[in-house]
């Protein structure tokens, strides 16, 4: 028998590597000669045996027809073996058929490690970037990490020393709350002390006020007449009206006149210091509470002083007339 060692070469080298194919093809054809070579050495070894047993028989039979009977038997079993011989061979064959099959079969498996192998190489190098990647990334980390734990430590160290401090704090606020316990105190004193003060000034201050109007009571009938033709009917006087709301309003120089055949109604108050604030919550608290209600409202504020040059023409410019104290005493 005759192994095509090329043929069976030129197959392997169509799925895989051809190293690796010829080096299959190689132990294949080997084996494939090796079964050979121990069939026909059986065959001839069994061949051998037969021509040695025939000669014998020959010569037994030559020299003893006793022993021809024995040769013939021996004969028979000779036919036997060869019988035997046969079959073994046929069953050689068959093994070898089997190993040719199980040879494409090895093939086909081959094949599909070459390509798994393949795939795994693949997988490997992507494995290995990875690797360098990840092993980057922990690099950066561990620098990432070393940092962390230098700002930890600095952390700590801010912390003590924010702790040291909140203690300090915490004691200069004990200190600071007993002195402003202290404070508390003498502000409070103060504000009593104050308190009386104001009483005593706005005694005063009503005082002077009461003295100033007493002395308008007299003396505004003679300067409205003066100054703006206004015949005052009746005393002027302290007393109560009501408002737009039907509230009672007190008004501390409250009087009628006429002017030119019209009722007039003079309503004043006094202050020991004028300004043009003064004068403006004059008309809102007082004045304009009362428009609509009576008639020809004259609006009037005797004073000791202003606050400052500017507020007569205030005044002026809102129709409110304005007499000093020393204007009573003038004749």
């Amino acid at each position: 028998m005759v192994i095509d060692t090329l043929s069976l070469y030129e197959k392997l080298k169509e799925n895989m590597d051809p190293a690796a194919a010829e080096k299959l093809a190689q132990a294949l054809a080997t084996s494939l000669v090796q079964i050979e070579q121990s069939v026909r050495q059986a065959t001839e070894d069994r061949l051998s045996r037969v021509e040695q047993a025939l000669e014998t028989l020959v010569r037994v039979t030559q020299e003893h027809s006793h022993e021809i009977a024995e040769l013939r038997q021996a004969s028979r079993e000779n036919t036997l073996a060869i019988a035997e011989l046969s079959k073994a061979v046929q069953e050689n064959t068959s093994a070898i058929a089997e190993l040719r099959q199980t040879v494409s079969g090895l093939v086909e498996v081959t094949q599909r490690h070459s390509q798994e192998i393949a795939e795994l190489r693949q997988m490997v190098q992507e494995n290995t970037s990875a690797i360098a990647e990840l092993r980057q990334t922990v690099s950066g980390l561990v620098e990432v990490t070393q940092r962390h734990s230098q700002e930890i430590a600095e952390l700590r160290q801010m912390v003590q020393e924010n702790t040291s401090a909140i203690a300090e704090l915490r004691q200069a606020v004990r200190e600071l709350v007993e002195t402003t316990k202290k404070h508390a105190q003498v502000l409070r004193r103060l504000e009593l002390d104050q308190q009386d003060i104001r009483k005593q000034l706005g005694g005063l201050a009503m005082a002077f006020g009461y003295r100033l109007e007493d002395d308008a009571y007299l003396a505004l009938p003679r300067l409205l007449k003066q100054d703006y033709g206004i015949e005052v009917q009746g005393r002027l006087k302290r007393d109560y009206l009501v408002d737009r709301q039907g509230n009672h309003l007190e008004v501390n120089i409250l009087g009628e006149g006429v002017r030119e055949g019209e009722t007039i109604t003079i309503v004043g108050e006094s202050k020991a210091q004028l300004s043009a604030n003064e004068i403006d919550r004059f008309l809102r608290r007082k004045v304009r509470r009362l428009q609509g209600v009576y008639p020809n409202l004259f609006p009037i504020i005797v004073t000791y002083m202003t606050t400052s040059p500017d507020v007569l023409e205030h005044a002026r410019q809102r129709g409110v007339a304005v007499y000093f104290s020393y204007d009573f005493r003038q004749q």
